[in-house]
């Protein structure tokens, strides 16, 4: 990826493995500090291991919704750079058994883990337990899992 490239904030690029990101800045003063964003999983693999580092930049967000209703995934390795794990990240992935949770992840988004039946019960009480705004509900255990369309590359809610 050439600087061109790298400094269009938020336009998507896949790579080989099926995950798609985008680059995203923070920072309120000075130099903007740039982050990598997991936006997407459309890759056939059970076993997805997200990179520390894509671009020469940390991975440490895995998006709204990136691995909605990818019910075929049974495993998610998450880099120690990542800070956040958004809305819906991982709702329907109903395979899903085993994902680390680093240490630096503490930032979950409302029904992060909705329907994901098979995750253990230590995952669960460590998620619960890393959970530092405290949203209510993690698990969206209590509703029927939602209709959902691809279209154009990105999955949305109906």
């Amino acid at each position: 990826m050439n600087e061109e490239q790298r400094e269009r904030w938020g336009s998507r690029t896949r790579l080989d493995n099926g995950l798609e990101y985008e680059i995203h800045r923070s920072g309120w003063k000075g130099e903007p500090e740039r982050f990598i964003y997991i936006s997407d999983y459309n890759g056939e693999s059970p076993l997805v291991e997200i990179p520390a580092e894509i671009a020469g930049l940390p991975v440490t967000h895995v998006g709204d919704f990136a691995f909605l209703r990818c019910a075929h995934v049974t495993t998610v390795c998450l880099p120690e750079s990542l800070t956040d794990i958004n809305c819906g990240a991982f709702w329907d992935c109903t395979s899903l058994s085993e994902i680390n949770i680093p240490a630096n992840c503490d930032g979950f988004g409302e029904d992060t883990f909705k329907n994901c039946p098979n995750l253990s019960p230590e995952t669960r009480a460590l998620i619960k337990e890393r959970d530092y705004f405290g949203v209510v509900d993690i698990f969206g255990e209590d509703e029927e899992p939602s209709q959902t369309t691809k279209t154009e590359g990105k999955k949305e809610i109906l």
